[in-house]
Formats: structure tokens, sequence, C-alpha cells
């Protein structure tokens, strides 16, 4: 059978034992840069995330989000959306996708492949090399010209970004709860939205968001994640060959939690709108109170459908909720 692997069948027939084989190991590649592998030969597919961890800075969250956004659209291999889809169809229909977030005071910016497990190719590829070729290309060697992104490929990205920032009212849950942020954060630097302002975004040159997309990497503390059914030892010497080829990096010190300081007075912000259900977010702050306590907090006052609110609107009242 071409795609027998010993190992492989020898872990999975542990399994099947009931002995468990999961493996999880954390290889240091360099500063501010960890690989953690996470082996299971039950898994059919190889995935690699990379993770890059910088500061939130307020100002820059648009010109983030448009370069992660980049990143995975077209690189200089594959100079377009079309050219990079062809290619991921003829990987088996494999997966490019990117990310962003904030937790805390960190914006996350995410860039994963995935791709079927090398055992199941049809002539014996070496799969998670071609797809670990493809994330590196698209993360170093980005579709630029004059040191800036290419402005057709620019344009389209930037279309979407300032759609998804005005489509945010579309989805009233969604807006409620972005309100409701802005209001309880309101001077910090999480009351600024994750996609940046409509007025940031089209601010955003080709230029100035191949700017942010160095700065990026310049600044990040770096995490790859490597989910795989059987161990691949040259891949941790692939990635730190990659990224040893940065010499301007400083990674910057990271702070999941900031200090949130507790308003003096309550505060209530109304927006009436034309429409059938209205939305209602309660938001809490408290000095010194445990993450898992304000989580059961939340999930006893209202995020569950056990809490108090659902219990006497629903059951009791026969509301919709």
């Amino acid at each position: 059978v071409p795609w027998y692997n010993k190992d492989v069948c020898d872990a999975t027939s542990c399994i099947r034992k009931g002995e468990p084989y999961l493996k999880e190991t954390t290889t240091h590649l360099g500063e501010g840069i960890d690989l953690v592998s996470i082996i299971e030969p039950k898994f059919k597919t190889n995935t690699i995330t990379v993770m890059l961890l910088v500061p939130v800075t307020p100002q820059r969250n648009a010109a983030y989000a448009l370069a992660q956004a980049m990143l995975t659209q077209s690189c200089r291999k594959h100079p377009d959306n079309a050219a990079m889809s062809a290619l991921l169809d003829d990987l088996y229909g494999a997966s490019l996708s990117s990310s962003v977030s904030i937790n805390g005071a960190v914006t996350q910016i995410m860039i994963t492949g995935s791709i079927i497990a090398n055992r199941y190719a049809l002539d014996g590829e070496y799969l998670l090399g071609r797809m670990t070729d493809l994330l590196l290309s698209c993360l170093f060697d980005p579709n630029v010209r004059d040191n800036a992104f290419e402005p057709s490929e620019f344009k389209i990205q930037q279309k979407e970004l300032l759609d998804a920032i005005e489509a945010e009212i579309n989805n009233k849950r969604g807006y409620a709860l972005t309100r409701a942020r802005e209001a309880a954060f309101r001077g910090e630097p999480d009351a600024y939205p994750i996609y940046g302002t409509k007025e940031d975004a089209e601010a955003l040159t080709p230029e100035s968001v191949y700017e942010a997309y160095k700065e990026i990497l310049r600044r990040a503390v770096t995490r790859i994640y490597a989910v795989l059914p059987e161990e691949v030892p040259t891949l941790a010497d692939t990635l730190k060959t990659a990224f040893s080829a940065l010499h301007d990096r400083a990674p910057e010190t990271l702070c999941f939690e900031s200090h949130s300081p507790v308003k003096p007075a309550c505060e209530h912000v109304t927006e009436p709108m034309a429409v059938n259900q209205s939305k209602l977010v309660l938001a809490f702050k408290g000095e010194n109170l445990d993450r898992e306590g304000f989580r059961l907090f939340s999930a006893v006052l209202g995020g569950t459908p056990f809490s108090m609110l659902f219990m006497n609107v629903r059951p009791k009242l026969s509301l919709c909720y």
C-alpha cells in the first residue's frame, strides 16, 4: 500500500487498544519564536498556523487587518487570487486563510494552511512540504512591487475591508456588542474596532500597508502550531531557516491583560433602529475578579439557556429571546 507508514499504523493500533498517543512538543526556533507540534495519527490533515502577536496600536488596526488579508490572497510566485486558487485546487483542495483578532492588549494575526496528510497523496508527494513552502512564500515573499503591495490586489482587499466595516451594522447582535464595547472601554485601546474605522481604511495606500506588514514582522512574538498525523523532523529546521532571514526583528513584550478602570457611574446607551427585535447588552466591570468567576457570573445572568434571563423571558413569559 503506497501510503502505508509503519509508525503511523502501529500508533493507530495503540489507539484502538485504548492507549493514548497524542504527543505535544515545543521547540524554540529563535528570539520570540516557538514551534508547538501536536502529533496524532488519527488526524487526516496537516495544518500549520503561524500566529503573529503584537501589542495593540489602535490607530494601526485597519492597516494590520488589511495587511493580513493581503498575505493569503496572492504572493510573488502566485500573483493573483486566480493563480492562488488554482494552486490550492491542485493541492487536493488545500486551504489557506488568515484572520485578525484582539485579546486584551494584544493583536493576534493568524495565517493558516491545511492540506490532506501525506499518506493520501496519489503519487507520493510530500504535501506538507508544499504547503509549508506556500505558507512561507505568502509570509516572506508577498505580492510586492517597488515597496508597495500590488495595486490591483490592494484595491480588491481594501474594498473587502470597507465592506466588512460597513456591513457590521447588518449583524445587529454583533453591532450591539461592538457599541457596548465602545461604551465600556471608551478612551482605552479595547474601544477601537478590530478592523479600524472606515476613515482609517479609506486612508490606506499600498505603500502604508506594506510598511504595516514589515512592522508586524518586526514587532511580533511568533507562535507556530503544527497539527500533524506524524512527526516531521525537518519541519523545525525549515521554519527556523526562514525566520532567521529577518535580521531586524525586535519582538515586543506582550500583555494579554490590561487594567480597565471601573466607571464612576452606570452608563446607558440607546440607539433606536427600524428593527423587529431589540438587542440588549449588559457590560460589567469589577475589581479583583478572576476570569473563571466572571465567566460563571455571565453564564448565570444571561449567557446560557439555563440563565436567569433566559428562564424568566422564555419559560415564564413565553417571549422570543
